[in-house]
């Protein structure tokens, strides 16, 4: 059985300003990926990078400022290629804010055998957390850092350890946190430490 994801966020700017950190380049990396390239309209393409993580995007519909869905054709996440996956962007305005519905859909494969449905659901899964984090980024970036450039650092390191040592050791002693705490925190929650080097950092969880 095919997986949906369908997710809506409520975010304090006006439909264009958000249809265009959805589709402009020089947006997009300002939230979401490291690299952008877009051609616009129908039938035109996105392509999104993080190092070698790429995602080549068709768009299907171009409705600027209401209604954006593009196709990806390639697999990801172990699971199998087959058919395409489809996002869906569809954008309201409610007052002064807009509301984005999300659909990303095609978590299928050809048949339930060998473990593919099993795997279809936790990728699923993985994949709406991940959208959960960058609907908070997205939000972070429209309400407060509108048109300010970031800086990403992007760091990958082998761990023998299970995923939650691993991450316990990261916002521990003997990772980034020196004094301080990022244990417990939840999404809207204000966070304060100071890092081994000395550096002090200070602001809003997004996504926890």
């Amino acid at each position: 059985m095919a997986e949906v994801l369908k997710l809506e966020t409520r975010i304090n700017a006006d439909r264009e300003t958000v249809w265009k950190a959805l589709t402009d380049p020089k947006e997009l990396v300002r939230w979401f990926p490291l690299e952008a390239h877009v051609k616009p309209g129908q039938g035109g393409s996105i392509h999104l990078t993080w190092q070698e993580h790429k995602f080549d995007q068709k768009i299907e519909v171009w409705q600027p400022p209401e209604h954006l869905r593009v196709a990806e054709e390639q697999h990801f996440g172990g699971a199998p290629a087959h058919g395409h996956r489809m996002i869906d962007y569809k954008l309201k305005s409610e007052g002064k804010q807009t509301v984005l519905h999300l659909e990303h859909s095609g978590f299928d494969a050809p048949s339930a055998g060998g473990g593919h449905a099993a795997l279809n659901a936790r990728l699923a899964s993985t994949v709406a957390s991940c959208w959960q984090a960058q609907f908070g980024a997205l939000k972070q970036y429209t309400e407060q850092h509108l048109g300010e450039d970031r800086t990403v650092s992007w760091t990958h390191v082998p761990a023998k350890e299970s995923h939650a040592q691993t991450w316990a050791r990261l916002i521990g002693p003997k990772g980034i946190v020196s004094s301080g705490s990022l244990t417990s925190l939840k999404a809207g929650e204000t966070y304060s430490f100071k890092a081994p080097t000395g550096d002090s950092f200070h602001g809003v969880v997004i996504d926890s």
